[in-house]
């Protein structure tokens, strides 16, 4: 059973839809699952209840802790009268002083190690879907570490380490077999028409994030090629670590204006790191939807200008010595840049704590990265790393947190909305987790925080924000582990970093920058370098193909392509959602209709078409649902249209499954 607190709503569908294939394949469509369940989570969220409610776009929620379909059909039976929670189950707590809030945080690379893969997943089904390469059975060891990764003593980070290492290990894995995959669809997709010569291998720098790419050191020419998963432009600033400087085109040959920045010492000394490189490459990329754009890098040989100068805590519990957080450092360093495309304020705080605050030109959001660790444990005692955000906006003791990456709860500090509430842990017992995003608000002003993967938080103080990063725990906390969540690398306690979003709009425009704002960050263009084997830019351009995309119009802004799977050389999965939620936004919760064959323009004509359900196991037209008496009065079905034709409604906070079938390989 997968987790509840520290996933996101894409990798639970995958699994979900994982395990009903498996069984299908295995036991034929009479082992189909007729029945949901929930076990041994850490507390249950929102968000499950509605999937699981999805697969026929019901809205209300019924939970049974039970997995015997008799039971279910008997209590259905009963005509019993049942009540509706429209809340949810956190934070877990098992005793006063026992709250099971420090596992939204605990091994937060494992966390942001799992975001990483899935984004390789996503970007890999895609490239396979539009070259056509029928490479589905090499995806599935992804595929297959993702939904293990997915249990709820896994992405948690409540395993002993030996697991945990086993899971990394099982993701590094199919991400190495993905490459193969990634190799074929480029093999298609870049080269010209009418062009033989081979075509560069394409391969990852996952290290990238601690400005390593060994590949590319010294060398006299690569490229970058950079594929959008959304089907929307994105706009991004990638950073290449470089031995050496060079001159950048874009897919149309014209010079890329960018900054040849230092990297920051603390970064070439994180244990580990074996690259040379002293200096990186920043530039501004727009990206087409859902395809790509490549630039050529070729060295040379003068130097360019830049400017610079601006109880006991556990894997699963968190209970904090104090109620006051105490301060890194008293004293910081503070390094400034300031260039045409970036401004950034480096600061140092102490040896193992560093935070770069950067602005783009045109972005609406302040970028955060922070570094942490190796976290001293000298002096015998644990420490758990917080960041905290302080403002004037009068909260009122409230603050929203997102259900699984999609839906966004209200939380009341110091209160649950269907039970009378003390605790004696006022900062733990306020704690929740942060699969995407949090934020404050008054009338006037929102503050609102994404996260690029899972963490907890919350907010102590009206006008605050406090997310916790990092974890290094010297003792148990008693529930299972029987060991302590102190993870080291390189015989050194381990370094983790990772990115918030900041936003500050008025609460009537917050919709729009967060919604599509979460949904760029998770689904982050996917970077591949290449050392192709010309001699110039101009015999490279005239050979491949430098920027593609595989739609022919413009999609609505508010609809989100969530899936794209071959399933066979002329069948596809394609998931689709309206992902703002109702009267969210003025414009954008709105429903729209898009027309599915813009998503095979490149591929050919759709000949057939059948909905889902959201596990795609079976046509939606198939399945019958129980019908519940609930204490408000409110129907447990809901009606909706079946899937007719091309062009289908998409209503708010709705996600539709789609098997496609189409007749003409790729152009």
């Amino acid at each position: 059973m997968h987790d509840e607190g520290a996933t996101h709503y894409n990798s639970i569908i995958d699994q979900h839809s994982l395990g009903a294939e498996f069984l299908r394949d295995q036991f034929g469509d009479c082992a189909r699952p007729k029945i949901g369940w929930q076990i041994d989570p850490f507390g249950h969220s929102r968000e499950v209840a509605s999937l699981f409610a999805q697969q026929e776009n019901g809205s209300n929620v019924n939970v049974f802790y039970s997995t015997p379909s008799c039971y279910l059909y008997a209590l259905n039976k009963a005509n019993k009268q049942w009540t509706s929670k429209t809340d949810d189950f956190f934070p877990y707590a098992t005793h006063s002083h026992g709250f099971w809030t420090g596992y939204f945080t605990s091994r937060a690379t494992f966390k942001g190690y799992e975001r990483y893969s899935n984004n390789i997943l996503q970007v890999t089904r895609q490239l396979n879907a539009f070259s056509q390469s029928n490479r589905r059975n090499t995806i599935f060891y992804l595929s297959e570490a993702m939904g293990v990764a997915q249990h709820h003593d896994a992405i948690s980070g409540t395993e002993r380490q030996h697991v945990a290492n086993d899971y990394v290990q099982r993701l590094s894995y199919g991400i190495d077999r993905t490459v193969d995959v990634i190799n074929d669809a480029y093999n298609k997709l870049l080269l010209k028409e009418g062009q033989t010569l081979p075509v560069a291998r394409q391969f990852l720098c996952s290290l990238s994030n601690i400005s390593e790419c060994l590949p590319i050191e010294g060398q006299d020419r690569f490229t970058l090629t950079l594929w959008n998963p959304t089907i929307h432009p994105v706009t991004i600033h990638p950073h290449v670590p470089v031995t050496r400087e060079y001159l950048i085109r874009d897919p149309m040959g014209n010079l890329v204006s960018a900054e040849y920045l230092p990297i920051s010492d603390m970064t070439k000394t994180i244990p580990g790191r074996i690259s040379t490189a002293q200096n990186q490459y920043i530039f501004k990329a727009l990206l087409p939807a859902l395809g790509y754009n490549t630039y050529y890098f070729e060295a040379r040989s003068f130097p360019s200008n830049s400017s610079e100068g601006f109880q006991a805590s556990g894997a699963y519990m968190f209970r904090p010595w104090s109620s006051h957080a105490q301060p890194v450092s008293s004293q910081r360093i503070i390094n400034c840049t300031k260039t045409k495309i970036v401004q950034s304020a480096f600061i140092v705080f102490n040896e193992w704590a560093t935070q770069q605050i950067t602005l783009y030109p045109e972005a609406l959001f302040v970028e955060i990265e922070w570094t942490l660790g190796p976290i001293p444990v000298d002096d015998g005692i644990g420490k758990e790393i917080i960041i905290r955000y302080d403002t004037n906006i009068n909260s009122a003791s409230k603050y929203y947190t997102d259900a699984n990456g999609r839906e966004v709860l209200e939380r009341i500090r110091d209160y649950r909305p269907t039970w009378n509430y003390s605790s004696d842990e006022p900062i733990s017992g306020n704690y929740y987790p942060i699969n995407s995003r949090i934020w404050i608000r008054d009338n006037q002003s929102q503050l609102t925080i994404l996260t690029d993967r899972s963490e907890g938080g919350g907010s102590m103080h009206d006008g605050s924000i406090e997310i916790m990063l990092h974890r290094r725990i010297l003792y148990t906390d008693g529930i299972s582990l029987n060991e302590p969540l102190n993870e080291t690398a390189y015989s050194k306690g381990l370094v983790v970093r990772g990115r918030h979003h900041l936003f500050v709009e008025p609460p009537t425009n917050s919709a729009r920058m967060h919604r599509i704002g979460a949904q760029q960050l998770f689904m982050y263009p996917l970077t591949t370098y290449s050392l192709p084997d010309t001699s110039s830019y101009t015999n490279y351009s005239m050979s491949y193909r430098q920027t593609w995309s595989a739609l022919s119009d413009t999609m609505p802004l508010n609809v989100h392509l969530l899936t794209f799977d071959q399933l066979s050389s002329e069948e596809y999965l394609v998931r689709l959602e309206h992902y703002f939620e109702l009267n969210e936004d003025e414009i954008y919760s709105q429903p729209v209709t898009i027309d599915l064959q813009v998503l095979f323009v490149t591929m050919g004509t759709i000949v057939n078409m059948q909905e889902l359900i959201l596990s795609a196991n079976l046509p939606l037209s198939d399945l019958h649902r129980l019908e519940w008496i609930t204490n408000n009065g409110e129907s447990s079905y809901v009606d909706r249209p079946n899937f007719v034709s091309l062009s289908t409604n998409c209503c708010h906070f709705v996600s539709r499954s789609i098997n496609i079938k189409g007749n003409k390989s790729i152009s």
